[in-house]
C-alpha cells in the first residue's frame, strides 16, 4: 500500500531546486498542496535569514569638493590642514587626504582665504632642533603653525584642522596629536608627538582668533581591550580646555569614546560632518549664519543617529556662539534613507508539516513564485556603483589637488625669475642709499609684497635684503658726504696760497694709451685710478707768481714764447718752467703734480674713449683756441 508523502520544513529547501523524487506507481500529486508547502517553506527561511544576518545600505554621502556659497570674509584668515593617511609604523587613517582637499578647496574658494598651508603625510611631522646649548626648538608642524600665526591679520582667524591620530601625553594628562613617523612606542609618543594643552594651543594662543578642528583619537582598543573595527580611530583621551574664548576648539568626541569613519565610505566622520554644517547642513535656524555651537549639535545628532556600533559625541571647548560661516545655503542630505534589515520580522503563519495525498508526481511547469521584498541583488550592485562613485570622486579630488599644486609651482617659478630680475635692476638704485634709493625700495616691497605685512602667496626673499642695501647705502653716502667735506676744508685752506680751485675726479678704470700715437703711446692698456682732486684749471701766470712772491718758487724763464715777464698774460697758463719748479708750486699750493695716468684720466673726462675733450670730432676753432 502506497502511503502518504510527508513534506517537512527540514527538507522544504530542496523541493524548490531541480528534479522532484516520487515512488514508484505513484499516483497525481495534489500540485496546489505542495505549493503551499514550498511557498511556507522559503518563507521561514527567508525570515531565518533576516534574523541571522543583518543588512544596512549606506546613503549616498554628498561630495564636499562642489562649489559651496557662502559670504567671502576670510581676507585676514590663514589657515594650516594637517592630514595624515599614511603613518609610517601604525595603521593609516583612510580619506584623510580626501577631507584635507575638501577643506582646503572650501577655505579658499567660499571663505577667501589667502593664506592656506597643507601639510599631508610624511610633510606632517614633529620634531625638535637643537637651537644652542641644551635648548631645542620644535619643527615640522608647530614651526609651520608659528608662520602660519605671524600670516593673521588683526580681526582675523586662524584655521588649524588636524586629520590623523592622537595618543596619550605623558601620566596621561594631555593628549597628542602624532606626526606621521610616530613609533609604537612611549619613547616615540613623547618625542614625536604634539602635547595638545602643553604645546599646540599655547602656539594657537597668538592668533587673534582660532578655530581648531581635531578629527583626532586615542586608545584604539574597546573596553574588554581587544582590537576595534579596522579603520576606527578612537578619540583623545583628554578634555578640551580652551584658556579663552578667542580659542574655539572642536573635537571628534569626548574622552571615553571612539571616532571612526562614514557609514559605508572611507572617510573620518567628524571632519567631513564639520565641513558639511559648515556649508549649511548645520544651520538649525535657517539664518545663514553658522556658529560652533551648530557645528557641534549637527555633528553629535547625525553622528548619533546613523553610527551603530560605537557611540561618539563631538565635543566642543571655547565659544559656542562664534560664527563660523555666513551666507552658507547647503541644504543638508537626506540621510534618513537607510535601509535596515536588522530589525526582527514577524514570524509568518505557516505549518510546521504539510501532509498532502499523494498519487504519482508529476513534474511541475515551472519553479514556485519567490516571495516579494527587497531585492539584494539590486542592492549590492547599487553599493557597488556608490563605492565606484566613490573612488572616482577620490581621484578626481587627487588629480585636482596635484594638477593645483603643479599650477602652483609654475607660479612660484615665474614670480622667483620675474622677482630676481627686478631685483639685478633695483640693488644699484638702492646702493645709492638717497631719495631714489628709497622710492626703489618702495617700489620694489609694493610690487612683490612685504613679508613684514604678511600678504604673499610666496615669499619675497630679497624683501630683508633690500632693506639693508638701502641702509648701507645710506651709510656709505654719509661717509662719503664726510670725506667731500673734508676735502672742501682742505682746499678752502689751499685757495690763500694762489687760489687753485681744486675739482674731485672719481676713480675708476679706463683704457690708457693710443694705438695711433706715439710709440710711447702704445699699447692701449687698462689702468685703474682712486679717486683724487685736481685743479680745474692749468696754473696761471698769477697763481705762480704768488708762489713767487712767498719764496716758495723759483722765477722760470722768459723769452718769446714765455708767457713770464709779458704784458696781458696773467691769466695765462705759466710755462717756460722744469719739473723741479712745477713740483715746488704743488707743494705750496697743497697738493703734488698728477700721475701720467691721473692726468690722462681726467683729461679724457674720467676715463671716457674720447679722443678730445668734447668727442672725437676733429679740432677746429669751434672747439678750441688755434
Amino acid at each position: 500500500m502506497r502511503g502518504p508523502l510527508l513534506i517537512s520544513w527540514a527538507l522544504a529547501p530542496l523541493l524548490g531546486c531541480g528534479a522532484w523524487v516520487a515512488p514508484p506507481d505513484s499516483a497525481a500529486i495534489n500540485q496546489e498542496a505542495i505549493n503551499q508547502a514550498v511557498a511556507a517553506a522559503m518563507q521561514q527561511q527567508r525570515f531565518e535569514q533576516k534574523a541571522a544576518a543583518p543588512v544596512s545600505v549606506a546613503p549616498t554621502w554628498p561630495d564636499l569638493m562642489q562649489p559651496a556659497d557662502g559670504v567671502k570674509d576670510g581676507a585676514k584668515d590663514a589657515a594650516l590642514i594637517v592630514a595624515i593617511e599614511n603613518y609610517d609604523y601604525i595603521e593609516g587613517v583612510a580619506g584623510a587626504r580626501a577631507n584635507a582637499v575638501a577643506w582646503e578647496t572650501w577655505l579658499r574658494n567660499t571663505k577667501g582665504v589667502p593664506h592656506i598651508k597643507m601639510l599631508i603625510d610624511r610633510d606632517a611631522k614633529h620634531a625638535w632642533a637643537p637651537v644652542g646649548r641644551g635648548k631645542f626648538e620644535a619643527m615640522g608642524v608647530i614651526s609651520e603653525l608659528k608662520q602660519m600665526v605671524s600670516l593673521v591679520k588683526p580681526g582675523g582667524k586662524l584655521w588649524f584642522i588636524f586629520i590623523g591620530h592622537g595618543g596619550p601625553g605623558e601620566g596621561g594628562k594631555d593628549g597628542l596629536l602624532l606626526g606621521a613617523d610616530v613609533e609604537q612606542t612611549p619613547e616615540s609618543f613623547k618625542v614625536k608627538g604634539i602635547p595638545v594643552q602643553g604645546m599646540l594651543i599655547p602656539t594657537l594662543s597668538k592668533a587673534p582668533q582660532v578655530v581648531a578642528v581635531l578629527d583626532a583619537c586615542f586608545s584604539g582598543l574597546n573596553s574588554e581591550g581587544q582590537k576595534l573595527v579596522e579603520g576606527l580611530q578612537p578619540a583623545l583621551h583628554v578634555v578640551m580646555k580652551a584658556p579663552s574664548r578667542k580659542i574655539t576648539i572642536l573635537s571628534a568626541a569626548k574622552s571615553d569614546q571612539f571616532a571612526g569613519r562614514l557609514p559605508g565610505v572611507a572617510r573620518p566622520a567628524f571632519s567631513y560632518l564639520a565641513l558639511g554644517a559648515l556649508r549649511g547642513w548645520g544651520d538649525s535656524d535657517r539664518d545663514g549664519v553658522i556658529t560652533a555651537d551648530e557645528v557641534q549639535s549637527y555633528t553629535r545628532a547625525t553622528l548619533l543617529t546613523m553610527v551603530t556600533g560605537r557611540k561618539q559625541e563631538p565635543d566642543l571647548a571655547g565659544d559656542g556662539a562664534l560664527a563660523l560661516a555666513r551666507g552658507a545655503r547647503e541644504a543638508k542630505p537626506v540621510l534618513g534613507s537607510q535601509i535596515q534589515l536588522g530589525v526582527q520580522p514577524t514570524q509568518p503563519s505557516v505549518s510546521p508539516v504539510v501532509q498532502p495525498i499523494v498519487p504519482p508526481i508529476v513534474q511541475p511547469s515551472a519553479q514556485p513564485a519567490l516571495p516579494s521584498g527587497a531585492d539584494f541583488g539590486a542592492l549590492a550592485r547599487q553599493a557597488a556603483a556608490e563605492d565606484a562613485a566613490r573612488r572616482a570622486r577620490e581621484a578626481q579630488s587627487a588629480r585636482q589637488a596635484k594638477a593645483d599644486a603643479d599650477a602652483k609651482a609654475a607660479r612660484a617659478k615665474r614670480f622667483d625669475a620675474a622677482l630676481s630680475q627686478d631685483w639685478a635692476q633695483a640693488q644699484p638704485l638702492l646702493r645709492r642709499g638717497d631719495a631714489l634709493g628709497q622710492q626703489a625700495l618702495s617700489a620694489f616691497l609694493a610690487k612683490w609684497g612685504d613679508p613684514q605685512r604678511g600678504d604673499l602667496e610666496f615669499p619675497n626673499r630679497f624683501a630683508d635684503e633690500a632693506r639693508a642695501t638701502l641702509a648701507a647705502g645710506r651709510r656709505e653716502a654719509e661717509a662719503q658726504a664726510r670725506r667731500e667735506a673734508e676735502a672742501r676744508a682742505t682746499v678752502a685752506q689751499a685757495r690763500g696760497k694762489g687760489g687753485v680751485e681744486w675739482i674731485s675726479i672719481k676713480g675708476g678704470s679706463f683704457q690708457m694709451g693710443s694705438n695711433k700715437g706715439s710709440n710711447d703711446e702704445k699699447p692701449v692698456h687698462t689702468v685703474r685710478v682712486r679717486d683724487f682732486w685736481i685743479g680745474k684749471t692749468e696754473v696761471t701766470v698769477k697763481q705762480y707768481r704768488a708762489c713767487v712772491t712767498a719764496g716758495a718758487c723759483s722765477k722760470p724763464d722768459t723769452g718769446e714764447y714765455c708767457n713770464w715777464g709779458q704784458s696781458g698774460r696773467e691769466d695765462h697758463p705759466i710755462n717756460c718752467v722744469d719739473w723741479n719748479q712745477a713740483q715746488a708750486f704743488a707743494t705750496w699750493a697743497g697738493g703734488r703734480l698728477p700721475s701720467e695716468a691721473e692726468w690722462e684720466y681726467a683729461a679724457r673726462s674720467q676715463g671716457q674713449g674720447r679722443e678730445y675733450p668734447w668727442g672725437n670730432a676733429q679740432a677746429t676753432c669751434d672747439y678750441a683756441v688755434m
